[in-house]
């Protein structure tokens, strides 16, 4: 068992249960590395083998694993420095691979990305051909400021953008998303999803109220379960506030919102290509030049370029 501090007690005592009496049991884990106490784990597990009830009499063998065999040894030091101060046993370095280490300090993220992209130019063409690809780890606003720099640098740099975040965080963007499924090959998951939001009273503000729920289910039992375009369309031609409730008025309003966008624009006559462009295209959802704005018109670039790239896919 691997990531032993990641389990629950009940986790924990599951897999102790299925080791056959005759059998061995390996476990590997490290307290400092737990992440999971969101789900209740029990991070210091592998100390206390020795007391669980199941283990009675058992002899139990620890064998600490201190040497680092894949980092060099400045980068151990480094990692020691830093774990000392959760008492860690220090890590022995293994490794002869000397470290190229640069320590750098920026002010404002601004500035980190003007220094990160002159760094990085600098190292991708003073190394060899084959020694040319770079992976970070960022935020997405900032993976955006590091390529716009890059770009400035040295036009020529490839940099393709991965986040560990949703790109359909901002509303915009997700709005849009869900949208171009509607209309490109709706669902049940989607169009629950389209019903969930309310039309946003502020920044971030597109939370269906909490009283949704009964309003929701109610049109989800009169459509026999299963939602469509055209019981959109006939909810749209009701009042917005008899017997709704604040649940209810939010559901009209996002009905309301589906038919406004479908004539918008002449949808069914287009092609794949075009419809890609225009449905994706940020003046049909961002309005100002705002941090968001520009972050969500970024991120809808990068979905036209996925859907651009599946149509290939398709076509070819």
């Amino acid at each position: 068992m691997d990531e032993f501090q990641d389990l629950t007690p009940a986790e924990q005592e599951l897999f102790l249960k299925l080791r056959s009496p005759d059998g061995e049991l390996v476990v590997l884990g490290d307290p400092r590395q737990s992440i999971y106490a969101f789900l209740g784990n029990e991070r210091k597990g592998l100390a206390k083998l020795a007391e669980h009830p199941l283990l009675a009499g058992i002899p139990i063998h620890d064998c600490p694993m201190t040497e680092c065999q894949r980092c060099p040894g400045k980068i151990v030091l480094a990692a020691n420095k830093l774990m000392s101060l959760a008492e860690a046993m220090p890590m022995k370095p293994i490794s002869e691979t000397q470290a190229k280490m640069l320590v750098v300090c920026w002010k404002t993220p601004e500035s980190e990305a003007k220094g990160m992209a002159a760094l990085i130019k600098d190292k991708i063409q003073s190394s060899p051909a084959d020694h040319k690809h770079l992976a970070m780890v960022t935020r997405r606003q900032f993976g955006y400021r590091l390529r716009a720099e890059l770009e400035k640098l040295d036009p020529e740099i490839t940099v393709e953008l991965g986040f560990s975040e949703s790109i359909l965080e901002l509303w915009p963007v997700r709005e849009a998303f869900l949208f171009f499924c509607l209309l490109a090959d709706p669902d049940p998951p989607t169009w629950r999803a389209w019903l969930g939001y309310r039309i946003p009273l502020g920044k971030h503000n597109h939370l269906a109220p909490k009283r949704n729920a009964p309003a929701y289910l109610n049109f989800l039992k009169r459509c026999e379960d299963n939602i469509s375009a055209a019981l959109l369309l006939q909810l749209c031609g009701e009042s917005r506030t008899a017997n709704r409730g604040e649940g209810g008025s939010a559901l009209w309003d996002r009905a309301c919102r589906f038919r406004d966008l479908l004539n918008a624009k002449p949808w069914d006559g287009m092609a794949a290509a075009d419809f890609i462009r225009t449905v994706l295209a940020p003046e049909m959802w961002i309005g100002g030049n705002a941090d968001d704005a520009i972050i969500a018109k970024l991120d809808l670039e990068i979905l036209r370029d996925n859907a651009r790239q599946i149509l290939a896919d398709l076509e070819s």
